[in-house]
């Protein structure tokens, strides 16, 4: 069902859930929440992944924007109102792998209104045992957050670390305990995340020059961990840096520049992290 088109408005934030191109995340948001604009970013991303994107809607304005892609199969539309055992098997066939490449699923759906809870809880337990597999899903299940209670958040959230609640007015985002316990440790605003991102670039990239990299492994690396987008320039300069005073070395594979450390860069990534981190403890007055 097509509802009346409403702006969809970029938001600089909608990076934030990239990690869902490899996994699977929840979002719940509220009636002011413009969620189509979420769903239009994941949907684009997804197609433009070469992934079998799946759309499954109680309602939905998005379908005159992607006329040719559902037109090319590249994405399947699949209304809830059809039922939940439905979407499993369209799910099932399409993750399914064949006799050439495997399939990979990326699927968006927008549970708007009242349904099945425990039938959900079952079918996201399924797609989260499929990530692993070469035949996987990835995407976004969304909710609004007047239909589930904190009870079935919880439970999610032990499922699906990455918990994404998006109202009206700002964006938050929850995170699993560092510890590695289930359960949300705590809702954090975006910007915030974002912020320490940023001013933590040199803590990320040493911490990601422990073995060989490229650049782009890195960016990616953060992307996928924080869904935050760095300046690439930044990253690439700090190398080059590093490369010049002889604590790194370069290796050409292919097209890929590839940054190893050598034996006096390993010792200045030890001692640069250990400093770092100690400023951290005294600034901030606690230790780890």
């Amino acid at each position: 069902m097509d509802l009346p088109d409403e702006p969809l408005i970029p938001s600089r934030k909608t990076v934030f859930l990239a990690g869902s191109l490899h996994d699977i995340s929840l979002l719940a948001y509220d009636r002011d929440a413009n969620r189509f604009a979420f769903f239009r970013h994941f949907i684009t991303h997804g197609v433009s992944a070469g992934n079998q994107v799946i759309y499954a809607f109680f309602s939905t304005n998005l379908v005159a924007h992607f006329r040719q892609e559902i037109a090319d199969r590249k994405i399947i539309l699949y209304e809830l109102r059809n039922g939940l055992d439905g979407l499993a098997a369209l799910v099932s066939e399409h993750a399914r792998t064949g006799p050439g490449e495997p399939g990979r699923v990326h699927i968006v759906a927008d549970f708007s209104r009242q349904c099945d809870l425990m039938r959900v809880n079952s079918l996201i337990r399924d797609w989260k045992d499929q990530t692993a597999t070469p035949g996987s899903v990835s995407g976004i299940v969304a909710f609004d957050i007047d239909l589930v209670d904190d009870g079935f958040l919880q439970e999610m959230s032990a499922v699906i670390p990455g918990i994404i609640v998006l109202t009206g007015t700002t964006n938050l985002a929850a995170f699993p305990a560092i510890s590695g316990g289930h359960g949300i440790a705590g809702i954090v605003p975006q910007d915030i995340v974002e912020s320490v991102v940023k001013h933590s670039l040199e803590q990320l990239i040493l911490m990601g020059l422990k073995q060989p990299v490229t650049g782009f492994d890195i960016l990616k690396d953060i992307s996928d961990r924080f869904h935050v987008e760095v300046p690439i320039a930044r990253v690439y300069s700090y190398l080059y840096d590093l490369e010049n005073k002889g604590l790194l070395t370069t290796q050409i594979r292919g097209r890929a520049k590839i940054y190893v450390p050598t034996g006096p860069g390993r010792l200045f990534i030890y001692k640069r992290l250990r400093d770092i981190r100690a400023a951290h403890e005294y600034v901030l007055g606690y230790q780890h």
